[in-house]
């Protein structure tokens, strides 16, 4: 199959003979997969893929193929598989019904940068009649006009010679920084054709496709410069620099800069937890339900510089302006960090927009530092503000409610009781659906790497935490993965605890039940107060989700104190790891505590 290598590329087939056309371009699909690091696919089958299914029933030594039970729920699991992994997340689907099933799914990776690729196999048309595949072409269309609009890109492979440009075209978009979500239309005859000319197959994944790491030193300098001549300078972490700071010595470096220069940092809602909550720098996360130091910080006269890193700042980042004044405008520098040029300035005007990787100024920022003699009078009166700040004041709304034992289940003594795990906190995923549980999970859950924390926080769908926990459980099986999710969530892509089960992947659910959508029901009543009508009027007809989530598969248990869900909660992990046996926790909790949202 293969012919003399270069360094570069080999040359499928080995001939051109009839009897040496013996490779198809779904066996070239597979290969470049391969090539990615990609082992696992998420999706439905359909007679319509029938020559790819075949292949990965031939293949099934380096590739699984994940059957979900619905294609929203692969698109969320690939999507939690690759925040977990890092590594591309597929979804392989029919064209005619799963992909307008995966769209919700798609929509949300596309704007949570997540690097997925969904390959959507149309049926071939000698099966069917000629009115039949009539239809066939317009739905494929018209479908494929639907994710040109929602992906970073999008096409159908209409013939062996456009299926290389367009795949790899895929790949690069998919996996580029900021990565993204991609589409690729194949027609299963063409998957299942053979190649009739040679064609040149890379070897490595950079030999078509290229990450840029660069910096620009100048204007890192300029930053530096604005940062350490400050009085109170701050720094904001997007969930952009998730990937750099994932690695340890990068987010030691960052640590050392801002030690030396007490500069504090918080982070975006969606990036908690990027940088330790505990460390004595931490103003934990902004916007929405955030932490409430940082408004101790900003509402001084003294605040007068802050950078911008790997955010766009977009929804939920930022509160509303306060006596019309937005809180997190410097008067002094404002600095963005982005390699998408497109988030910078985006919401602000900013004095110095930084177009560069966001690792490699950290690197950068940690040289600057090392060679620089901080203002030690400086840094210690900034030191002492950040210690006042810390101690004088409680990070959480109403911390009383965080250290309560009352029954029902206070939200907030909930997520202290989760934080308080021990295994949890050596190391794992939590992946929050949404709904109210987001709120709760923002505002009172204190997490340091190398837990990680997930959420989608952008098109906001019910049921991602739900389904997106399974992929990264099967992402990393030996790390712990606990999903926090509401009753509402929980029953939109419960469904998927049957994937969990029949692959032995062992995630724990946390199901805050109140039989309402009681997030919905709160907002409406704030903005038409009427308490006697809204408290009951999104009530979801009292589910027994314990049975669900057996009959499922699941081990299930239902708790009503902080006493048994210490001790359940702790049980469930050790079984989860263990039997590696999906568990379902449904937690009474009080219904008329309000998140703070």
């Amino acid at each position: 199959m293969e012919q003399e290598q270069t360094s570069y590329y080999i040359t499928l087939p080995s001939g051109l003979g009839e009897k040496d056309r013996n490779i198809t371009l779904a066996q070239v699909l597979l290969k470049y997969l391969e090539l990615e690091g990609v082992t696992k696919l998420f999706g439905i089958p359909s007679t319509a893929m029938k020559h790819l299914l075949n292949e990965l029933k031939n293949q099934n030594d380096k590739f699984d193929y994940v059957i979900c039970r619905q294609e929203t729920g692969a698109a969320f699991i690939a999507d939690g598989y690759f925040r977990v992994t890092g590594k591309l997340g597929v979804v392989l689907v029919a064209c005619d019904a799963g992909l307008p099933n995966a769209l919700t799914g798609i929509l949300t990776a596309q704007h949570d940068k997540s690097a997925l690729l969904v390959i959507s196999v149309e049926p071939s048309a000698e099966n069917y009649s000629n009115s039949h595949i009539l239809d066939e072409v317009e739905i494929s269309e018209n479908i494929n006009a639907v994710y040109r609009n929602i992906c970073q890109y999008s096409d159908r492979i209409r013939s062996p010679q456009t299926f290389q440009p367009i795949l790899t075209q895929a790949l690069r978009n998919a996996l580029a920084i900021p990565s993204r979500t991609t589409c690729i239309g194949l027609p299963d005859k063409l998957a299942g054709s053979y190649l009739s000319e040679a064609i040149a197959f890379p070897t490595k994944p950079e030999y078509y496709r290229a990450i840029p790491q660069f910096s620009s030193p100048h204007q890192v300098q300029q930053a530096f410069d604005y940062l350490t001549h400050a009085k109170q300078p701050l720094i904001l972490l997007g969930n952009g620099c998730r990937p750099a700071l994932r690695d340890r010595q990068r987010l030691e470096k960052f640590k050392s800069f801002v030690e030396k220069f007490a500069i504090p940092v918080m982070t975006t809602p969606d990036a908690k937890a990027i940088f330790p909550e505990s460390h004595w720098l931490s103003f934990r996360n902004y916007g929405v339900a955030g932490c409430n130091w940082p408004k101790y910080y900003l509402e001084s006269s003294n605040y007068d510089a802050l950078m911008v890193m790997g955010s766009s700042l977009g929804r939920y980042s930022t509160i509303p302006p306060q006596a019309g004044k937005e809180p997190l405008i410097p008067k002094g520098a404002l600095i963005q960090v982005d390699l998408d040029q497109s988030a910078i300035a985006r919401f602000f005007p900013v004095q110095l927009g930084i177009v560069a990787e966001v690792g490699t100024v950290i690197d950068n920022l940690f040289e600057l530092s090392d060679r620089t003699q901080a203002d030690e009078q400086t840094v210690a009166e900034r030191r002492a503000l950040i210690k006042q700040i810390r101690e004088t004041h409680s990070p959480f709304l109403e911390p009383q409610k965080r250290n309560s034992e009352a029954a029902p289940i206070l939200p907030q003594a909930l997520m202290k009781c989760i934080n308080d795990n021990e295994k949890l906190r050596q190391g794992g995923h939590i992946f929050i659906d949404s709904g109210n549980s987001t709120h709760w999970a923002w505002h009172y859950l204190e997490l340091d790497p190398p837990v990680e924390f997930h959420v989608s926080s952008t098109i906001g769908p019910m049921g991602f935490g739900t389904a997106g926990a399974i992929g990264g459980k099967i992402g990393s099986p030996n790390q712990v993965c606990v999903a926090i999710t509401g009753d509402g969530g929980f029953m939109m892509q419960g469904n998927e605890i049957s994937t969990a089960a029949q692959y032995n992947v062992g995630v724990v659910w946390v199901i805050l039940y109140d039989n309402d959508l009681n997030m919905i029901g709160q907002a409406m009543n704030q903005y038409f107060p009427e308490p006697s009508v809204w408290k009951n009027y999104y009530q979801l007809g009292k589910p027994n989700l314990a049975k669900f989530a057996e009959g499922l598969g699941a081990d299930a248990y239902e708790v009503r104190t902080l006493e048994e869900m210490r001790l359940v909660f702790a049980k469930a992990i050790s079984k989860a790891d263990t039997n590696n046996k999906p568990q379902a926790i449904v937690v009474y909790i009080n219904t008329e505590e309000k998140p703070p949202w």
